[in-house]
């Protein structure tokens, strides 16, 4: 009897092509291109990524009660696309690792490190539901949500990370491979 791929498995066979990985990339990149743009016209970057990587509600309050009006709507503005965000990175890493996978030949059993990804884009989503109203003040900045919120964001900063790491070696791999060839 066969054994049946998985959900990964599926994705890496029939999804993982160069078309779909270019497409999520620019899908993916205009995206952080958009929000970028949102956040710099507000000179909101630095203080979402303080946000972002804040634990303690006092501190987290302090930064809240130091913006200026361009900054908190340029923080709040950012969440309508960040929202979907996560869908276009998440499915850009989740994509463009199986395609390497696919190049490369690594085994299937490695298939498991792709749900990454959507855990990834899940954190994500969970850290913008809890800052977004702590950010227009409909939840209380008290310890809990900020650090939950703090928790996710440095989860998901990690597993991106990770991603990076890995997508850079396995490109190093497969590069190497082919200078051989």
């Amino acid at each position: 009897m066969q054994r049946m791929p998985g959900l990964m498995g599926s994705i890496r066979a029939r999804y993982a092509t160069t078309p779909v990985v270019a497409m999520s990339g620019l899908l993916f990149l205009a995206s952080q291109i958009s929000i970028a743009r949102i956040l710099h016209g507000g000179n909101a970057t630095a203080t979402l990524l303080t946000l972002q990587t804040t634990f303690c509600a006092e501190a987290f309050a302090d930064v809240l009660a130091s913006l200026d009006p361009d900054q908190l709507a340029a923080l709040l503005g950012h969440f309508t696309l960040d929202f979907l965000h996560p869908l276009w990175y998440g499915a850009f890493a989740l994509l463009i690792t199986a395609r390497l996978f696919e190049s490369i030949g690594v085994d299937r059993r490695w298939n498991a490190l792709l749900w990454a990804a959507p855990v990834m884009a899940v954190l994500d989503i969970l850290e913008n539901l809890v800052h977004l109203p702590m950010i227009a003040g409909s939840l209380e900045v008290s310890a809990l949500p900020v650090a939950f919120a703090a928790a996710c964001a440095t989860a998901k900063w990690l597993l991106a990370a990770g991603f990076v790491l890995l997508n850079t070696g396995l490109i190093f791999r497969l590069l190497a491979r082919r200078n051989t060839s």
